[in-house]
């Protein structure tokens, strides 16, 4: 019997991620090869003969898995506007994204320990989508063994890895002259996936609603380490940080108070 399609909700249709990701969506990477789906696209009113375009890309594909594509400028909003302001609404079911950090952290590591990328294990990317992250391999293996022992170069780590990943995405704009939307789509879906079908046990960084641990104000949408199983996250709790990592993560963890405490002012007038 064949499962009944799942809608999924894709805002900023218009733009060159979501160019990159609804293709794979509509093909199956995000839900698997046997999961009918319905994108709903959303976008500025504007942008909607643009994204009509895309939808007849989309059929030109002829894609088994797609039911159906609907279109509107009907908006969402970001996660901590809608954990404010839709109180009855699981905060558990809210998140944001630091997936790309943590794929560029990934990637840079297994590069300089000379492995693959699936090779790597507990790593973490804490804080704001922004150069304020933090990328921490504190607790990151390779093939269960200590990866920071493995490379045993901690000044690249402080003063290289860290503000390249930072940097990535305005690395690549200067390099290609365009933004990194094919990674960012591809980190879109991997976070998805792993938030619905679950990360094998495996750490991922989720922004997630703080509970108030690691000094992070309860209620703050901030990046942590995470396993999923499948439809929840779970959030690594019971870590302890040294003075660099709690340095690192709060100055991260100000600009998102600092970015909050904006909209609240916005929002208020």
């Amino acid at each position: 019997m064949s499962k009944a399609p799942i809608h999924i909700a894709v805002s900023g249709a218009a733009g060159q991620i979501c160019y990159a990701l609804l293709f794979r969506i509509a093909r199956g990477d995000l839900l698997g090869a046997d999961q009918p789906v319905v994108p709903n696209l959303l976008d500025i009113e504007p942008a909607l003969p643009a994204v009509q375009g895309v939808v007849m890309e989309l059929e030109d594909c002829a894609f088994p898995l797609l039911k159906g594509v609907t279109v509107t400028a009907d908006p969402d909003t970001n996660a901590w506007i809608l954990a404010k302001h839709a109180p009855g609404f699981d905060r558990e079911n809210i998140g944001s994204m630091i997936r790309l950090d943590h794929n560029r952290a990934a990637g840079q590591l297994a590069a300089k320990a000379g492995v693959g990328v699936g090779e790597i294990g507990k790593l973490a990317v804490w804080g704001n989508h922004s150069p304020t992250m933090f990328a921490d391999w504190t607790y990151a293996t390779v093939g269960g063994e200590p990866l920071p022992a493995r490379i045993g170069d901690v000044g690249w780590y402080t003063d290289t890895l860290i503000p390249r990943v930072a940097q990535r995405g305005s690395a690549i704009i200067e390099a290609r002259g365009a933004s990194s939307a094919a990674s960012a789509a591809n980190a879109a879906l991997d976070h998805m996936r792993d938030w619905l079908l679950g990360s094998n046990g495996e750490w991922v960084s989720m922004g997630v609603s703080s509970i108030g641990e690691y000094d992070i104000p309860e209620g703050l949408i901030c990046g942590v380490p995470a396993v999923c199983t499948p439809r929840a996250i779970e959030r690594v709790r019971g870590l302890e940080l040294d003075e660099f990592q709690h340095r690192m993560i709060q100055h991260s963890v100000a600009e998102l108070v600092e970015e909050r405490d904006a909209v609240m002012r916005l929002l208020a007038e």
